[in-house]
């Protein structure tokens, strides 16, 4: 099994409006009673793991194909918190992991696992590139905004070296064709990850 990479990045929390203190007994009865209604009900439910598979790559010349997965600890909107549309969760923790396995006997290994980087404060994704006799290209990609303008996109590239070395700010090269995700290793691999999660839960 390749080594994994252990990095750490705080907490992103998407916090409610904040309350308007001192100043609410300025406010007529109505809008002072709809502001403590509004703040009152900004809640979020109980904190529940999501996983799930970005894509996958083959190996060059093996049985082997890997995944990369994200994984993140979140407290979903309640009430107030999901209008208009439907609100943003609050997230408490996300991860990238790379598991590989063997498509004839369905074993899984994770052979690489990173915390979200600090800097990335939403849509943040793994998603591997080619799989070359070099090693297994991988990035990490998101926005440095809460938003998804394109002047806010970074991406960092990765490769994992056959020896389990993991390389970073390498240029990764041209994709390869698309191939049909093995389903029986798909599902192996979310067992796993659902087992032992990548993201660890904030105490």
């Amino acid at each position: 099994m390749l080594p994994g990479l252990l990095s750490r990045a705080p907490s992103s929390l998407l916090d409610c409006p904040a309350a308007v203190g001192h100043r609410t007994f300025l406010m007529s009865g109505a809008r002072a009673a709809f502001v403590a209604l509004a703040l009152g009900g900004c809640t979020y439910g109980a904190p529940r793991l999501e996983v799930r598979l970005t894509n996958h790559q083959f190996a060059p010349a093996s049985s082997l194909a890997a995944f990369a997965v994200s994984a993140v600890w979140l407290r979903p909107p309640t009430g107030l918190s999901t209008f208009p549309d439907g609100g943003r969760p609050r997230i408490l923790a996300e991860a990238a992991a790379v598991y590989t396995c063997d498509t004839v006997t369905q074993t899984v290994h994770q052979v690489w696992r990173v915390d979200r980087p600090a800097e990335l404060r939403s849509g943040f994704t793994p998603w591997l590139g080619p799989w070359v006799p070099e090693g297994l290209y991988v990035s990490l990609r998101g926005n440095v905004t809460t938003t998804s303008e394109p002047s806010g996109f970074r991406r960092a590239n990765y490769r994992i070296d056959p020896d389990g070395r993991v390389e970073s700010g390498v240029v990764e090269p041209d994709p390869g064709l698309a191939t049909n995700t093995p389903g029986d290793c798909a599902d192996a691999v979310l067992t796993a990850a659902w087992a032992h999660p990548p993201v660890r839960l904030p105490q």
